[in-house]
């Protein structure tokens, strides 16, 4: 997206983390900080900007933030000139899952710690056909200082998609055991059926 002001234009192609967190500490923040904020120009810059073509950028700004969870799922980005790839939900340990709830569970969610676990560095492939590297949390906790500048609508669309996908598994398997104690009890009325 390409923003302009008088003779400046900018281009803002995310929302990193840390912009992010500050929105979330600053909800009402007026639209001269937001702005500020979001395109990191200084305060000062904008002093000499119309008031009506700040509030335009300003609600502007706003629907996009609003929109960044109807961003589409990145299975692979370049970040700090290393490819990261998104982990794949089929292949998820245990130790990844349990992590991973640990840190989304907690009151106050360290973002960069949940990407550093969702998005790890590519080894082969890209896209779906990416391989990652293996889990290793105390790693990804060493990385994760350095996510801050991380697309927030990264890591909204993995977490989202990580969440309906652990929803479906969470509903399909009871429907699965059931069948398969159906299945079995059936088996074993046709072996008693076939001994007498």
């Amino acid at each position: 997206m390409t923003i302009t002001f008088g003779e400046s234009k900018l281009d803002l192609e995310y929302i990193t983390i840390n912009q992010y967190r500050k929105l979330l500490e600053n909800p009402n923040m007026d639209d001269v900080e937001l702005i500020s904020l979001l395109t990191t120009l200084p305060l000062e810059e904008l002093r000499d900007v119309k008031v009506s073509e700040l509030q335009f950028v300003s609600s502007y700004l706003k629907t996009w933030v609003s929109q960044l969870q109807k961003s589409p799922l990145t299975y692979t980005i370049k970040y700090k000139g290393q490819m990261l790839g998104l982990l794949d939900a089929t292949e998820m340990t245990y130790g990844e899952f349990s992590d991973l709830h640990i840190l989304t569970s907690s009151d106050n969610v360290e973002y960069e710690k949940v990407c550093s676990i969702l998005y790890r560095p590519v080894i082969s492939g890209e896209g779906e056909d990416r391989k990652i590297e293996k889990y290793d949390y105390d790693k990804c906790m060493e990385r994760s200082k350095d996510m801050g500048d991380f697309p927030i609508n990264n890591y909204i669309s993995a977490l989202f998609f990580l969440t309906k996908y652990n929803q479906i598994l969470l509903e399909d398997s009871p429907l699965y055991l059931e069948k398969k104690r159906r299945d079995e009890l059936k088996n074993q009325t046709k072996e008693q059926e076939t001994r007498e």
